[in-house]
């Protein structure tokens, strides 16, 4: 196994404890398309406007992990088309949560991309109004990265706290919380990943003279996933290696400033027992009742990507260089597709044998 590493060794320990049940598989798994997959509970007030983002991103492949839904988030997802569903009824942690991911990922084999995001996440990059995501992908693959590297944006209105109990709905909290802190942010690379704290959340703590843990504000979403690979943090993956090669090319839209993004936390708390998590809900309770308002002379209305960029929050992508480049590797990528294809299709199969062997 190497060398102690503590968060790979007590996911390894947790793995097999851990099983989950397939609700609904109707996803071709023999093609390249990126999945979406995402851990959720009580999501119901999110899912459509997330689902209906991603689609028109491009995105054709969802994969939800369902930990014992009771708000009707089941019953909207079976209506979805281009939705798979996995159940674990089973007790929350955050290394379990990770344990789900990986293991739903498997079911559709490594040599592919995956974007992994949580339901109060919107992905934005350079140019993502009118390039895809898989053209990003494919600029990523070309410089030999295989995770890209994302910064997590804190969304706020301008408004006091007292007035976000109001933001009852996902559709409110997108159309209010526009303004973003485009400065405040510090940058430290560590020996697992590029380490990013920060934003108004770090402002909201001194502002209540509240101690605890800085918002960590980096991860990376959209990975190429290979047999190396164990997703031991939300924020960054093993082997460390992967994390120190992209540049901040990603904006993660948060909106956590929300009345729903305090009940999922309060759930979360409720059911974990962990101090960490009672403490961030104490935090946003505070927010909530203060007379406090975020909006300050930094922040800046997102209206697109370009907002990001000339912030300097996400990098700047050279299309045009891209392009005339990646025109060369079609022909190339074309004929390794379909071997591609066939070694997954030969993982799957493989994989079934086992389980009918058991």
């Amino acid at each position: 196994m190497g060398r102690n590493i503590p968060e790979r060794d007590k996911m390894l320990s947790e793995w097999a404890a851990i099983d989950l049940s397939v609700y609904r598989a109707v996803l071709d798994k023999d093609d390249d398309d990126i999945i979406v997959v995402s851990a959720i509970r009580n999501e119901l007030a999110r899912l459509p406007y997330f689902l209906s983002y991603y689609r028109s991103l491009g995105l054709k492949k969802f994969v939800f992990i369902d930990n014992d839904s009771s708000d009707g988030t089941l019953e909207y997802l079976k209506t979805q088309p281009d939705v798979d569903i996995y159940l674990y009824p089973g007790p929350f942690s955050i290394v379990a949560k990770q344990i789900w991911i990986q293991k739903a990922m498997l079911n559709y084999g490594h040599g592919r991309w995956y974007l992994i995001l949580d339901p109060d996440e919107i992905l934005v990059f350079d140019g993502c109004e009118c390039h895809s995501i898989y053209e990003l992908t494919a600029a990523a693959q070309q410089q030999g990265i295989k995770r890209i590297l994302a910064i997590m944006i804190d969304m706020y209105a301008d408004i006091k706290g007292v007035a976000y109990a109001e933001l009852d709905t996902y559709e409110k909290t997108v159309a209010a919380c526009r303004y973003f802190d485009s400065v405040g942010y510090e940058y430290k690379p560590t020996m697992v990943r590029e380490q990013i704290t920060g934003g108004p959340r770090r402002r909201m703590m001194e502002m209540l003279s509240f101690e605890g843990l800085l918002p960590q504000l980096s991860k990376y979403p959209l990975l190429y996933f290979e047999p190396e690979d164990i997703l031991v943090s939300a924020h960054y993956s093993y082997p460390f290696s992967k994390n120190m090669i992209s540049d901040c090319t990603i904006g993660l839209l948060h909106y956590r400033l929300s009345n729903i993004a305090c009940e999922r936390i309060e759930d979360h708390s409720a059911r974990m027992k962990i101090q960490i998590l009672s403490h961030l809900f104490d935090l946003y309770r505070s927010w909530y009742n203060s007379e406090y308002n975020l909006f300050s002379s930094d922040s800046l209305k997102f209206e697109s990507s370009n907002d990001l960029v000339k912030s300097g929050l996400i990098k700047k992508i050279n299309w045009a260089s891209r392009k005339n480049k990646l025109s060369k590797l079609n022909f190339i990528s074309c004929l390794l597709q379909k071997e591609k294809r066939m070694r997954r299709k030969f993982f799957l199969e493989n994989k079934s044998r086992e389980r009918s062997d058991k």
